[in-house]
């Protein structure tokens, strides 16, 4: 149902390979990115359980991570490493607050999560991990087909004992 946070069951299956063709170094990245999601305990709440690996070779030219990293952290670039991130998503309320022509509220709901990852550079094994709180609103402005995502997470580092806060903000555009 449209209510629904993540589908029921289901699955999903990534494998990405890039490379820099007719360069004179050898650059390339491959991954394998995985979700899979199950019901939760009540009405329209999921579980999303991502995971992935991904191994990078760079020559002159670098290229962005594809796989997710631990909520929190910014500027973590290895070789090679394996992410794993849990969700629990759940509805707080479906207030249909709305001033017509100008802002419709159509739903809030929050997320619960643990990530982790596992980096190796140079015969070094890196562990990262966060835990933490997402809190969302979906709103619809001046009735225009662009749904906008709204939110804040609180995450948790665990081996830094840090705290991170970050605005989050997202869209869809809907016909």
């Amino acid at each position: 149902s449209l209510k629904d946070l993540y589908p029921k069951w289901g699955q999903i299956v990534n494998l990405v390979y890039r490379h820099t063709p007719w360069a004179d170094t050898t650059n390339s990245q491959l991954a394998l990115i995985g979700y899979l999601y199950f019901p939760g305990f009540m009405k329209h709440q999921g579980i999303k359980i991502y995971g992935g690996y991904q191994k990078t070779i760079t020559g002159n030219y670098a290229y962005n991570n594809l796989l997710a990293v631990p909520r929190g952290y910014s500027n973590v670039n290895y070789p090679e490493y394996f992410s794993v991130r849990s969700d629990y998503a759940f509805p707080i309320a479906y207030p249909d607050w709305n001033v017509p022509g100008a802002f419709y509220l159509k739903r809030i709901y929050s997320k619960v999560f643990y990530d982790y990852m596992q980096g190796y550079a140079r015969g070094n094994i890196t562990d990262l991990s966060s835990t933490g709180i997402e809190v969302y609103t979906d709103w619809n402005f001046l009735s225009i087909l662009v749904d906008v995502e709204l939110g804040f997470r609180f995450s948790q580092l665990i081996p830094s004992k840090t705290q991170s806060y970050e605005f989050l903000f997202g869209f869809s555009v809907n016909y």
